[in-house]
């Protein structure tokens, strides 16, 4: 379509399939304002909302922003983070460590993980040199165990500490 739609008094959209403008696309494809089209994928920085057929740079209330995809979603991508914080989808949390048993980011982690600063992410088992600490679900030097527990080398994990010493 050569020409732009009108955007006044109604937002209209270039429908290029059919050659008209239009004031809702057709299914499967999103109004765009940036472009005044309707496309399939929305311009860079925007996103399909579902909801309203429409592009936008801020998706609605329980919907996540997937850069993989240029969509709104409520569950991101495997391997992506639902980020409250941002509302992104994310690899990366920007408050906290991504939980692969919720998909979100969390901080404290869920149990039975625990938040590995090392790595940014809920885990298992802990990096070399960490210990699993119950208390605090997070991932701790052995000196940081907390109180009255100790790292353990042989299950990397902060355990009550026995004494050694006998009493005569």
């Amino acid at each position: 379509m050569g020409g732009s739609c009108p955007t006044s008094p109604v937002s209209y959209y270039a429908d290029d399939s059919t050659n008209l403008c239009v004031a809702t696309c057709p299914l499967g494809y999103f109004a765009d304002s940036f472009t005044g089209r309707c496309l399939i994928y929305c311009s860079l920085n925007y996103f399909a909302d579902s909801t309203t057929g429409k592009c936008t740079q801020t998706c609605p209330s329980g919907y996540f922003r997937s850069s993989l995809t240029r969509t709104c979603v409520k569950i991101c991508t495997v391997g992506y983070f639902s980020d409250s914080a941002s509302m992104n989808c994310t690899q990366h949390c920007s408050n906290g460590y991504g939980d692969s048993l919720t998909g979100t980011c969390n901080n404290p982690c869920t149990a039975p993980n625990f938040a590995d600063p090392t790595v940014s992410l809920c885990v298992s088992i802990c990096s070399s040199g960490l210990f699993a600490d119950n208390f605090t679900q997070s991932c701790v030097t052995a000196v940081n165990c907390y109180s009255n527990t100790i790292g353990d080398p042989t299950t990397n994990k902060c355990v009550y500490a026995i004494s050694k010493f006998v009493i005569i």
